[in-house]
């Protein structure tokens, strides 16, 4: 016969190819450095660009868009601050999340004229962000309701960044409320590829400014 290994010899050939099982007692350990001073990193980043802002209010480079404002002013930008927290992952204290706060106010302020199912769905897209608004009929039906009418965005917008290390599948999600536009939004980045460079990027979207950081949120 041709072959003259045994079926356990075939068998045991078979699992010696096979890639090694995943641990993830050793993926997390692998990752947990990595991660963990990555977010620290960031945190004194985030820290310092925090400080500037409450020194210098500054202007956005431009509005902080949503789906019913076709052309809004730039934001001011003030009261920020940033924290950390730390857990333990497999028995060493480790970050947990970075976050960052501040707010956020359209100079002056954006006004958006809406009509018809779209007075309805501005409404539930603000409260959802949490955005706090004034509304104003400017024309309303037999029965007393709105059919048109002005939504004002005067006061300031609470906005917050958080960086929330992932150790058992290891990444890092960035999630955004009311940073570089109205609303939600979430990424997610590998370990490796997070660094100080990402959370400047982040950085420049708060501020309306040219980043890459834009190019995450769209895929």
């Amino acid at each position: 016969m041709a072959n003259n290994l045994t079926a356990l010899e075939m068998l045991r050939q078979q699992a010696a190819a096979r890639p090694a099982a995943d641990d993830p007692a050793k993926r997390r350990a692998q990752a947990k450095p990595v991660i963990n001073k990555a977010l620290l990193s960031s945190m004194h980043y985030l820290a310092e660009f925090a400080k500037e802002l409450n020194a210098i209010h500054p202007s956005t480079g431009g509005p902080y868009t949503f789906i019913f404002l076709k052309q809004g002013p730039p934001m001011v930008l003030s009261s920020a601050f940033a924290d950390y927290r730390a857990r333990k992952v497999d028995g060493d204290e480790v970050c947990d999340y970075v976050y960052l706060k501040y707010q956020a106010r359209y100079a002056p302020p954006a006004t958006m004229d809406v009509t018809g199912a779209d007075i309805e769905h501005c409404r539930r897209m603000l409260a959802f962000a949490s955005v706090p608004f004034e509304f104003n009929p400017t024309r309303k039906d037999d029965f007393g309701q709105a059919v048109s009418g002005t939504y004002t965005l005067s006061t300031p917008i609470p906005c917050e960044l958080t960086l929330r290390a992932d150790y058992d599948e290891p990444g890092v999600l960035v999630e955004l409320l009311n940073i570089g536009k109205l609303g939600k939004g979430s990424c997610r980045i590998e370990p490796d590829a997070f660094d100080k460079s990402v959370t400047d990027e982040i950085a420049k979207y708060a501020l309306a400014a040219q980043n890459e950081f834009a190019k995450l949120l769209a895929r």
